[in-house]
């Protein structure tokens, strides 16, 4: 015998590389003979070039709906001018660009209360009697009110600076001070008004404004208009935090067109001398931080919305939505968020969804549920004159085709004596449907077939499948794995071996137990072979046909196609050298297999097995692939690549694999060249 060819466990990476990137050389389907007048045609969909297609995808054991991807969205003024709702949004100034249509509106209100610490804020108390030039800038308290001669006070309070932002437009003022003292039980109503001339919080006194300057007023007591802002009325006893507006003075400190002079709180006409005692506030000083004066704030700031609510996108059937992406430009400080939702209907109805939260950033994946239909809200922001523009938005979507067929090849085996039965093997969820229909005149008319279905009574003519995929529900795909149809051959007839009847029947016995006997011992001393594969191949390279047994380990396509790739390599490796001749034979073993492999004039014969070879394979497989050669010449010697026609040499194939290969001549002798 040849040499072997050991296959070690580091070659299993290579070989496993090899076997993904081998082209699928068989033709589909795939025939196996249970017995000689047996056989089972299989549909697997391993070759793509075997069947007609339309809306369905093929692999190797797998045929479903064929995805359909893409993406529906807006891409300039023609689709944006589309919108349900465009809030503040102008698409058409700027053609391809959907701009804030006024960026100076104003945003939400903010308040906000201000309580000062001393350095922030200026605040003293003026007071007449027992020496008018005293100062208290530095008193925990501000004092109001005339309680008769020397008594009489007036509190001045003065913010130099309003924390608000640059751009902001204040909408209101309110001073608060806090009462924590009523010196008599008197109602008094207490005003504030505009100071009209500028003062010192260490230098103001009741006759000067700055330690050394008089005020204008005529007897002291600050400047200021008479008219006042506001006024709280009724101040008895109650003690807590009492409210002015002060909303004209602080405008004009903020828009500078007026001076800020701070204001003046009094006893309402004070001027009349009526006695109605003393009020006391927290001034700046106090030691509870908490209960100092405060101005509280309601302010807005520029910062323009705009909302576009796109039209309704989508293919209309159901799908699932990927992933959104849009195109924009940001001034500095502006923004754009994207949200989706989705539904079942052309018009938004209960079926929708809800709008999404805002997508982070372009290419986000989409949150919206399933749905045959979408719909985008792009929101526009700014805090200044300047403007985002929004130029694009596309989602993107996958979902199936509705419906799809594939038809196989026309398929006629030679010698065939009935059609047997159709079945298919498919799974899918409900709302999914896999048919079958036969066609026996290329197509023109189909006949529905259940699966099951018995084809007995068909004419025997070539017979084309056909597979129709179908979903009302396109995220869902019905799946077909195979579909079969049994046949019947005509027998081959005759044996390997004829001994006429002459004589007693008994005599008969005597060579057939001689032989017997004789085979068990030649098996007991050459051990247990198997053989499990045989291929057939051309010697272009083309795989003809492939039989295996019943217990060949060779069963799925990737360890068929993966053999057929080592025996074809070792072929052109062994044989297609100078000196090679017709009749000659290797030997090669992948891992517990024995691979022997005979040359003819045009086809080489390869037979896997497990074991130990018998002394007698070599001749026999020379022997029948000079057989196969001088009787199949007409079809093989220039093969189209077709099954057709190739069914007389299957036959021969599967027989040699049962049983040929063991025949051993009773005469003995090993014939075979090495």
């Amino acid at each position: 015998m040849g040499a072997f060819l050991p296959v070690r466990p580091s070659w299993v990476l290579p070989f496993g590389i090899l076997l993904l990137l081998a082209p699928a050389v068989a033709a589909d389907p795939t025939v196996t003979m249970p017995s000689a007048t047996q056989g089972v045609a299989r549909w697997t969909f391993s070759n793509p070039a075997n069947y007609t297609v339309s809306n369905v995808s093929l692999e190797i054991g797998r045929a479903a709906l064929a995805e359909v991807s893409g993406s529906v969205g807006d891409f300039g003024l023609g689709e944006f001018s589309r919108a349900l709702l465009l809030d503040n949004i102008d698409v058409t100034s700027q053609p391809g660009r959907a701009i804030l249509q006024n960026t100076s509106r104003p945003g939400r209100a903010t308040n906000l209360t201000f309580q000062a610490i001393p350095a922030q804020l200026d605040d003293n108390y003026l007071w007449s009697g027992g020496g008018a030039n005293g100062n208290f800038g530095f008193s925990p308290n501000l004092f109001v009110g005339y309680w008769g001669n020397p008594e009489w006070t007036r509190a001045i309070l003065r913010w130099p600076a309003l924390p608000l932002p640059s751009n902001a437009t204040l909408l209101s003022a309110d001073l608060q001070l806090y009462m924590h003292t009523a010196d008599t039980p008197d109602a008094m109503d207490v005003t504030v008004h505009r100071m009209t001339t500028a003062w010192t919080e260490l230098g103001s006194s009741w006759n000067d404004y700055d330690g050394s300057n008089a005020w204008n007023a005529s007897g002291g007591g600050g400047d200021f208009d008479p008219i006042a802002f506001d006024g709280v009325g009724g101040i008895t006893t109650a003690t807590g935090w009492y409210t002015w507006n002060v909303t004209p003075a602080a405008k004009d400190w903020w828009a500078g067109t007026a001076a800020n002079h701070g204001i003046l709180v009094r006893q309402a006409n004070d001027d009349l001398r009526v006695s109605l005692g003393r009020k006391e506030f927290y001034s700046s000083d106090a030691t509870n931080s908490s209960l100092r004066p405060r101005l509280v704030l309601t302010y807005t700031t520029p910062s323009s919305t705009g909302t576009l609510e796109s039209r309704v996108l989508g293919p209309g059937t159901q799908t699932t939505w990927r992933g959104i992406s849009w195109n924009a430009t940001l001034p500095a400080g502006t923004a754009v968020s994207l949200h989706t939702r989705t539904g079942a209907s052309p018009l938004i109805d209960a079926t929708w969804s809800p709008w999404t939260p805002a997508y982070p950033s372009p290419g986000s994946a989409i949150t919206s549920p399933t749905g045959s239909f979408a719909q985008y809200r792009a929101t526009l922001f700014t805090p200044s004159a300047s403007s985002p523009a929004l130029l694009s938005v596309s989602l993107g979507y996958e979902c199936y085709a509705p419906s799809g067929i594939l038809v196989s090849q026309p398929f006629f085996p030679a010698d065939l004596v009935s059609w047997g039965s159709l079945e298919t093997n498919w799974t899918g969820l409900p709302g999914t449907n896999a048919t079958l229909a036969y066609s026996q005149d290329d197509g023109a008319t189909w006949v529905p077939a259940p699966p099951g279905s018995s084809l007995a009574g068909v004419p025997l003519q070539p017979i084309s499948l056909r597979v129709t995929l179908v979903t009302n529900d396109t995220t869902r795909t019905p799946t077909v794995r195979s579909v079969s149809l049994g046949y019947a051959l005509r027998g081959a007839g005759g044996g390997f071996l004829y001994l006429p009847v002459v004589g007693p029947f008994w005599v008969l016995l005597i060579p057939l137990l001689i032989l017997a006997a004789w085979t068990l011992a030649m098996a007991l001393r050459r051990g247990k072979f198997d053989a499990t594969d045989l291929f057939l191949i051309h010697a272009d390279g083309r795989l003809v046909l492939r039989v295996g047994g019943r217990e060949s380990p060779l069963q799925d396509e990737l360890a068929v196609s993966g053999m057929f790739t080592l025996v074809a390599q070792f072929v052109k490796d062994s044989f297609r050298r100078a000196g090679a001749e017709r009749g000659d034979l290797k030997n090669f073993r992948v891992d517990d297999r024995e691979v022997t492999v005979a040359k003819g004039d045009y086809l080489f014969l390869a037979l896997v097995g497990e074991g130990a070879p018998p002394p007698e394979l070599q001749g026999n497989l020379a022997r029948f692939l000079e057989r196969i050669e001088r009787s199949q010449r007409a079809t093989l010697r220039r093969w189209d690549g077709f099954r057709d026609g190739v069914g007389e040499t299957e036959r021969m194939l599967t027989g040699f694999l049962r049983k040929g290969y063991r025949h051993r001549p009773l005469l003995g002798g090993r014939s075979a060249r090495r």
